[in-house]
């Protein structure tokens, strides 16, 4: 059943600014929602992910993320390098690595 997930959606897509893409969800029929198979169409879902991309950007402060480290470096072959280290990949990539 195409509607599974509708009950579980509805109150969020109703306080949801009424500009919004999943706003207008709730107004739309099932053909303008899922395909053939029962998935989402993708034109539906790239709207939907573009919205939140820029929702997203727009406080980009939530984003940023600060820690202090202490980064290894090794003399090897004429050359200092940069120990990898699990606190050095945390770091890169914001969080658990």
């Amino acid at each position: 059943d195409y509607f599974e997930d509708i009950d579980d959606t509805a109150t969020s897509l109703l306080a949801a600014d009424q500009d919004s893409n999943l706003y207008s969800l709730y107004y739309l029929g099932t053909e303008e929602i899922y395909d053939g198979e029962g998935g989402y169409l993708p034109s539906l879902t790239d709207a939907v992910y573009q919205e939140a991309l820029e929702e997203a950007l727009k406080n980009t402060d939530s984003l940023a993320a600060e820690t202090e480290l202490e980064i290894a470096l090794r003399y090897e072959q004429g050359e200092w390098r940069i120990v990898t280290d699990r606190a050095l990949l945390s770091a890169l990539v914001g969080g658990e690595a």
